[in-house]
């Protein structure tokens, strides 16, 4: 079970926001450039810290970034963290927020989101399902928080200024940067969250830091039968924002076998240059 899981983990994380391939001058390109991909079900949440199912979980990676992200390779690269030095042997990290950063609301993103969203990460009231991820990753006091014994603000993790984040392990994680790429070390809103709590991650609400912003989300629910369709709009103020595709997320009933064979071995990703670099789920996409 361990090993499954953790399988599916690496290919979720590895789901990082799809990027438009270059394409060579002059090249002929169908009237409508989409690429179709099945997200099987409904999400059952959209909330970073509360994500569960890897369909849930493969629109967060689209609608939210964390400090780095994962390349075709396998490969840390910066995200919303343009840098970072990593001090007393492993022990102690230091992040650099990339300067300008802001959620889709235009509201300015700071080291805080980060603090805050980790906070909630361990906090039993909370009740994620990766509450423990923290504690794998060896961060200071997470074991002790989710247990309920130390308070949520004795978490490894600071806010230096508003651009500087600072985490402190219990022990040197070789792998700890890897494990920065999953949702639930992803930052979240403080404005928002201060002003609708834990209703903030309704459709209505939220706010996002992601190549995408959700702009629909239409469930129509039948018995057998269901087909559920969800719509997003790129996000004006994400820090890549002239490297990003529309999508359409497309759910009926009948998803499951193209879902898992879309990660079998003998999809050869490389053979489409548009997927070469990431392993998504199941969206729909067009150029914008």
């Amino acid at each position: 079970m361990y090993t499954r899981n953790l399988l599916w983990l690496v290919s979720l994380v590895s789901a990082a926001p799809l990027y438009a391939a270059d394409v060579p001058a002059n090249t002929p390109l169908a009237p409508q450039q989409v690429f179709r991909y099945n997200n099987h079900s409904d999400p059952g949440t959209l909330d970073p810290q509360k994500v569960e199912e890897n369909t849930a979980a493969q629109i967060v990676l689209d609608l939210f970034e964390g400090l780095v992200w994962m390349d075709g390779e396998g490969q840390v690269q910066p995200a919303q963290a343009e840098r970072w030095e990593i001090l007393d042997g492993g022990k102690r990290y230091i992040f650099h927020l990339r300067s300008g950063l802001q959620w889709s609301d235009g509201q300015p993103l700071t080291a805080e989101d980060f603090v805050l969203g980790w906070q909630r990460a361990v906090d039993p009231k909370t009740a994620s399902p990766f509450a423990g991820y923290l504690a794998q990753a060896h961060i200071n006091n997470a074991a002790a928080i989710v247990a309920g014994k130390a308070d949520v603000t004795s978490l490894g993790v600071k806010a230096m200024d508003d651009r500087t984040l600072e985490v402190t392990l219990e022990q040197p994680v070789p792998w700890f940067t890897t494990m920065l790429a999953w949702p639930t070390l992803f930052p979240v809103p403080h404005h928002v969250i201060a002003k609708y709590g834990d209703s903030w991650s309704k459709p209505a609400h939220m706010v996002y830091n992601g190549a995408f912003v959700l702009e629909q989300w239409v469930v129509n629910e039948r018995l057998l039968h269901a087909k559920i369709q969800s719509t997003a709009m790129r996000n004006i103020q994400y820090c890549n924002r002239l490297s990003i595709w529309r999508w359409i997320i497309r759910s009926p009933a009948i998803t499951a076998i193209a879902r898992e064979r879309s990660i079998s071995p003998g999809f050869r990703r490389s053979k489409f240059p548009p997927l070469k670099n990431h392993c998504l789920a199941s969206y729909e996409l067009s150029r914008v």
